[in-house]
C-alpha cells in the first residue's frame, strides 16, 4: 500500500512538471491559480496592470489604462497613479494622471480606468514612459511600476510618437483581427476590456478590430475558472459591449467573433476563427476545464465550419501550425492543422501572421501557397492574439511557474487592410475579410488590380478572365517603414502547379510628403495557364525589415 501511495504521488508529481513545461500563454498573467497548492507566482494582491499604446499620432494624447484584476478578493485603495517620462533621452518630466478627486476603493473582480498624458510639445520620437501605482493593501502602503507580475521587468514602456498616419488609400482601413478582450480569462491568462481596445486601437492607428475570445472562456462564470454559465454572461457581455462600442463610434467598428477550440483529423484540439456568428459554439477540448489529460474536442474541424456557415458566418484557420509541443498534446490534446484539415471545404482562409516574429511563418505561407496551387480559393489575414498588450506582450512562460515579457503579439503590429468603401461599417468589414478583399502588413502598403482586354478591373480577392492582363500597382510608406526597396509579382499556373516570380519592380518615389508615394506600375502579363497573382512588397528602416502581402486574384 504505501509503495502505490509513493508511486501515485510520484506520478502526481510528474504529471505537473509536464504540464508546468508544457503550457505557455500570451497576455496578461493570471497569478491566483494554484495547482493543488503550487505556484511560486503568487501574490496576495490584485494583479496590477498599467499600459499605453506601442505608438501614437504627434501632438495627441496617450492613453493610459490602469487594470486591478481579482481585487474581489485582494482589495485595495488606489491612491495615485504618476507618470515620468521622457523623449529620446532628453528631459525627465512627471505628471500625476488623476483618476479621482479621492483614494478609489477598488473591490471589483476586475476594475478598469483610462486616463490621458498630455505631453508638452508637438515633438516625434520615442517616448519612454513610467507608469506608477501607489495603493493601500491591508492598510500597507505599495507601490508598482507598470505591472506587479512576479518576475517580470517592470521596465518603462516605450511609445513611438510618430509624425505620419499609417499609409493610407482612400476605403481601406486597418484592423487587428484576432483580439481578446477581458472575457477571455482562464489559468493562465486575461485581456483587457473593448472600450480600452477601442481607445488604445484609435491611438495606434486602426479603424476595427475583431473579438475573439475563447470558446472554453466564454462559457464560464464571470471570476470563475470552472463553474458553466448557462446564461453565457461573458458571451452576452462581448455582445453588449460591441454594440455600445459601435453605436458610440461612427469611424470605428468592432467584431464579435469567437476563437473556437475544435478537433482536426487525429482529434487534437486546434483553434478557429467564427466570423459573423449570432450566437456562442461550444468548444472545451483544450481549456483545462475538467481535468488535465487528453480532452477530447466538442466539435470536429468539418462540423466547427459547417455549424459556422449554417448560421450565416465564415470561418479562418487561427495560427493553424501552432500546437504546444509533444507535452501540450499529452495534456491538452492540442495539435496543428494536418494535410487533411487544410482539404477540407467551407472555410475562408488561414490568420498565418500572428504577432510580428512568429517562428512558423514561413511554413505556414508554404502551406498557403500550396493550397493556392491545388486552386483552392483560401485568403489570408494578419493578426496578433494580443491579451490585452498595448506596448509588451506579459506572459506566462511556465504555469504556476515562470511568466515572460516579448514583443510578440502587440494589438495593432501586424494588421489586416480591408477594403469597404468610402465609409466602414461592420457589414463592409466583414464582407471584405469573408471575400479576401483585404491585404497584411506590418509596415507597408501595395494594392493590386487587374485590367482584361474588355476594361474590366479585378481587385484583390476576385476573379477575372481575358487574353491579355494588365497589372495595376500603387505603393506608399511611410519613413516610419522607410522606403519600399522591392515589389515581386507573383504568378502560380494553376496547370503546372508552380509559382514563381513574375516581375520584380523597384518602385520610384514620388513627391516628398508625409507619406512616401510611388509612382503607379503597370505589367503587360501574357495570358497562358489559368493563375493567380499576388503581390508582396518589402521596406526597410533602420535594419528593420517590413511586408506586405495582397490576397490573389485569378487569372481564368
Amino acid at each position: 500500500m504505501m509503495q502505490y501511495k509513493l508511486n501515485f504521488a510520484f506520478s502526481i508529481i510528474v504529471l505537473f512538471f509536464i504540464f508546468v513545461i508544457s503550457l505557455r500563454a500570451y497576455g496578461y498573467a493570471e497569478i491566483h491559480y494554484t495547482f493543488f497548492g503550487y505556484s511560486l507566482i503568487t501574490r496576495h494582491i490584485p494583479e496590477i496592470i498599467l499600459d499605453a499604446p506601442w505608438r501614437v499620432k504627434t501632438g495627441e494624447p496617450i492613453p493610459i489604462a490602469c487594470i486591478v484584476k481579482d481585487a474581489d478578493r485582494f482589495p485595495i485603495i488606489l491612491e495615485r497613479v504618476t507618470a515620468k517620462y521622457r523623449l529620446d533621452g532628453g528631459e525627465i518630466r512627471t505628471e500625476d494622471l488623476l483618476l479621482e478627486s479621492e483614494p478609489i476603493h477598488i473591490t471589483e473582480h476586475y476594475w478598469h480606468k483610462l486616463c490621458y498624458l498630455k505631453l508638452p510639445w508637438d515633438q516625434a520620437g520615442k517616448l519612454e514612459i513610467t507608469l506608477k501605482a501607489e495603493f493601500l493593501s491591508n492598510g500597507k502602503k505599495m507601490a508598482v511600476i507598470s505591472d506587479n507580475l512576479t518576475g517580470l521587468s517592470h521596465a518603462p514602456l516605450n511609445t513611438l510618437i510618430s509624425d505620419y498616419d499609417f499609409p493610407a488609400f482612400d476605403g481601406w482601413y486597418y484592423g487587428d483581427p484576432h483580439y481578446h478582450s477581458d472575457m477571455t480569462q482562464d489559468q493562465a491568462e486575461f485581456g483587457a476590456p473593448v472600450e480600452v481596445a477601442v481607445t488604445m486601437g484609435k491611438s495606434i492607428g486602426l479603424s476595427w478590430f475583431a473579438v475573439t475570445d475563447h470558446s472554453y472562456d466564454l462559457d464560464i462564470a464571470i471570476g470563475q475558472f470552472f463553474e458553466r454559465d448557462a446564461k453565457l454572461t461573458r458571451w452576452e457581455n462581448v455582445q453588449e459591449s460591441a454594440r455600445l462600442a459601435n453605436s458610440e463610434n461612427s469611424d470605428f467598428v468592432v467584431i464579435p467573433a469567437e476563437e473556437l477550440s475544435c478537433g482536426n483529423c487525429k482529434s487534437r484540439n486546434v483553434h478557429l476563427l467564427a466570423f459573423n456568428i449570432p450566437d456562442f459554439i461550444p468548444g472545451s477540448g483544450d481549456g483545462v476545464k475538467q481535468g488535465f489529460m487528453n480532452k477530447n474536442p466538442d466539435l470536429s474541424l468539418q462540423e466547427s465550419i459547417d455549424l459556422i456557415t449554417e448560421k450565416g458566418g465564415f470561418a479562418y484557420a487561427a495560427h493553424p501550425e501552432i500546437g504546444n509541443g509533444f507535452l501540450g498534446t499529452i495534456i491538452l490534446n492540442r495539435g496543428h492543422w494536418q494535410a487533411s484539415d487544410y482539404a477540407i471545404d467551407g472555410y475562408s482562409g488561414l490568420q498565418f501572421w500572428n504577432g510580428e516574429y512568429e517562428p512558423k511563418f514561413a511554413k505556414s505561407q508554404k502551406i498557403w501557397i500550396k493550397l493556392l496551387l491545388d486552386g483552392r480559393r483560401i485568403y489570408i489575414l494578419g493578426g496578433n492574439d494580443a491579451h490585452g498588450d498595448f506596448n509588451r506582450c506579459r506572459g506566462v512562460w511556465y504555469p504556476n511557474t515562470k511568466l515572460k515579457e516579448t514583443k510578440n503579439h502587440v494589438f495593432g503590429k501586424v494588421r489586416t487592410y480591408a477594403h469597404c468603401g468610402s465609409n466602414i461599417s461592420t457589414v463592409g468589414i466583414l464582407d471584405a475579410i469573408k471575400n479576401g478583399r483585404t491585404i497584411v502588413t506590418n509596415g507597408p502598403i501595395s494594392i493590386l488590380q487587374v485590367l482584361n482586354d474588355n476594361g474590366k478591373i479585378a481587385n484583390v480577392g476576385d476573379e477575372i478572365s481575358g487574353r491579355d492582363f494588365t497589372l495595376m500597382i500603387n505603393s506608399r510608406s511611410s519613413m516610419e517603414f522607410g522606403q519600399i526597396d522591392k515589389i515581386n509579382i507573383y504568378r502560380g499556373d494553376l496547370v503546372t502547379k508552380n509559382e514563381q516570380i513574375e516581375k520584380t519592380f523597384v518602385p520610384e518615389k514620388i513627391g516628398d510628403d508625409s507619406q512616401i508615394i510611388y509612382r503607379s506600375f503597370t505589367y503587360k502579363m501574357e495570358h497562358k495557364n489559368p493563375c493567380y497573382v499576388r503581390l508582396e512588397a518589402i521596406s526597410s528602416v533602420k535594419n528593420k525589415k517590413y511586408k506586405c502581402f495582397t490576397n490573389p486574384i485569378w487569372l481564368l
